[in-house]
């Protein structure tokens, strides 16, 4: 079965290095990598144009080979190699068309040695099959031939291509459950591609990660903030975090998010407090400290609830929230001019609720815009309207 590349810059770039490598020790090594051919099968965009070449070092040796090939060879620029992580990034910026196209490049590996710090050290040299073997999920173990695009398993399990093609489903790249414990992260990543496949997650794998989602606690806490930036960059993170909910990860990597969940409201509001706090992550744009901002608004919620009267407050939440914000995300590696930000968006949020549907005064303005800054006021008025959206039906605020 041979792969259709829609995209018309990446065939015309694939076109362009199968006519290169032809007749030389390159056209049997070469493929598209497996990431790149799922999304390509399922109609996914692709940032760059994967490739994985069967050599030791080949993201060295074929990138540069590559790019003297094409005449746009640049020592140290073009490629640009990062050997680390056994890959470089090129351009073959002197073809008339897909010259803006970003090509990785890697070798095909099996892993990385690891120093203290938990990074990579440099990666392991393995053949395709090793490769394969690597992959989080059945569905990114199918290459294709660079030269004919044919799809293909390598090794005698062809699981790829039958949970790509047929059974449609999210599966854990074998089921010993040792790949998750050797990388637990492998939980947020499934959940992620269960979101943008729109797929299942198949029953095995599933018992897996509810089995192995304490481990997420020791993980590295970068690589975590990366997936879930990743996640709230979805259409609507609360997809994935609905799934981290049931398999017990959210309550290891975000348990004050987690806490949410069953924190009672008045019935003015929308569900509980994580229900609530769903419907304002989706509803926001897609601007990172806005997605931070809209999924720990109300994160102090659990901790001021209280009931006078018959009626549930959470008084100062807004601001305590804010607090919150600056104590923790800096331990999950976030930049302190990005907690800053997140956290004046947080603070004082329910800031013009007492005036109910009057108009707040000139004074009140120039506070609000004094406490937030001005590059902020738009993202923290837009959570705000976010957060009215999210109440019961009759209860929301006229803006």
């Amino acid at each position: 079965m041979q792969l259709e590349i829609k995209n018309e810059e990446h065939r015309f770039v694939v076109n362009e290095i199968s006519k290169r490598i032809k007749n030389t020790k390159w056209e049997s090594k070469v493929y598209l990598n497996g990431d790149y051919v799922r999304n390509v099968v399922l109609g996914l965009p692709n940032d760059t144009l994967n490739i994985v070449v069967e050599s030791p070092k080949a993201h060295i040796e074929f990138g540069e080979w590559l790019c003297k090939e094409f005449n746009c060879y640049v020592a140290e620029a073009n490629p640009s190699i990062a050997s680390h992580f056994g890959l470089s990034f090129l351009s073959l910026d002197t073809l008339s068309k897909g010259a803006d196209v970003l090509i990785q490049c890697t070798q095909t590996q099996s892993g990385f040695d690891k120093v203290d710090n938990g990074m990579a050290e440099h990666t392991i040299y393995s053949t395709l099959h090793g490769d394969a073997l690597d992959k989080d999920v059945t569905i990114d173990t199918v290459y294709a031939k660079l030269s004919d695009l044919e799809m293909f398993n390598p090794g005698a399990k062809k699981w790829g291509m039958v949970d790509l093609f047929e059974r449609q489903v999210i599966s854990l790249n074998g089921l010993t459950g040792y790949a998750i414990k050797e990388d637990p992260t492998r939980i947020l990543r499934i959940a992620y591609l269960s979101a943008i496949t729109k797929w299942g997650i198949d029953s095995k794998t599933w018992l897996l990660m509810v089995e192995n989602s304490h481990l997420l606690l020791n993980a590295p806490q970068m690589a975590v903030s990366n997936i879930l930036n990743k996640i709230l960059a979805l259409p609507k993170p609360s997809v994935v975090l609905r799934t981290l909910r049931h398999c017990g990860a959210l309550h290891v990597i975000l348990p004050h998010v987690a806490n949410m969940i069953d924190c009672k409201q008045s019935t003015a509001h929308f569900g509980d407090v994580f229900d609530h706090t769903m419907m304002v992550v989706d509803t926001v744009r897609n601007i990172p400290v806005l997605r931070w901002a809209a999924l720990l608004h109300d994160v102090a919620k659990p901790f001021t609830r209280v009931v006078e009267e018959g009626k549930v407050k959470f008084p100062n939440h807004d601001s305590l929230g804010s607090y919150f914000v600056k104590s923790v995300l800096p331990t999950m590696k976030f930049q302190e001019s990005v907690v800053d930000q997140i956290a004046r968006i947080i603070h004082q949020h329910m800031v013009f609720k007492k005036n109910g549907n009057t108009l707040p005064s000139n004074k009140q303005i120039k506070k609000f815009i004094s406490a937030v800054g001005v590059a902020n006021v738009a993202l923290k008025l837009e959570l705000m309207h976010a957060d009215n959206l999210a109440h019961a039906e009759g209860h929301q605020r006229k803006e």
